[in-house]
């Protein structure tokens, strides 16, 4: 279909335009453009981890490579960061009351936290969600650990759609 591209660059800009035809005699336009792009800089974020401990967990060693995968984003946040881990089963329990800054003391001692969980109990995760759904914020990222075995997911998803605001979920399993 025929269009027309108006364009306006600011100077400098460094800008090509080839034109050809094709095999078929079909005439070509390829258009390079330069925007310019202004430095990102990645902003300090909060870490939840939610962490599935509910005893689906201990069959296969799914605790272990839960475990292993948690370590190994705590071991990769940024300094300015925050994070906490809230593990659960029929219920949860929190790492911290509130996250804290993802010092090297931290991480190491969020990380012994975590080689002491265990499998037990059901697989309760609307809880923990709306624990770390509580406070709103636009830098927040939660990450779900889980083998994916629950029941209500619809009241999770209806919770999570009205309550996320611009954090981000992802989930792990």
């Amino acid at each position: 279909k025929d269009f027309v591209l108006d364009m306006t660059l600011k100077e400098g800009s460094v800008s090509n335009a080839y034109y050809s035809n094709t095999k078929d005699e079909k005439k070509a336009v390829l258009l390079s453009f330069m925007p310019e792009i202004e430095e990102y800089e990645d902003s300090e974020k909060e870490y939840i981890f939610i962490a599935d401990v509910s005893g689906s967990m201990g069959s296969s060693k799914k605790i272990d490579k839960m475990k292993e995968a948690l370590k190994r984003c705590l071991k990769e946040l940024d300094e300015g960061d925050r994070f906490n881990i809230i593990p659960f089963e029929s219920k949860f329990t929190y790492y911290q009351m509130e996250s804290v800054p993802a010092t090297e003391e931290n991480i190491q001692d969020a990380i012994q936290y975590v080689d002491r969980l265990h499998a037990m109990g059901g697989t309760e995760i609307l809880a923990p969600i709306q624990f770390a759904l509580y406070e709103k914020s636009d830098d927040k990222v939660i990450i779900v650990l889980t083998d994916g075995q629950v029941g209500n997911e619809d009241a999770i998803v209806n919770f999570v759609s009205k309550n996320i605001y611009n954090s981000k979920l992802f989930a792990i399993g």
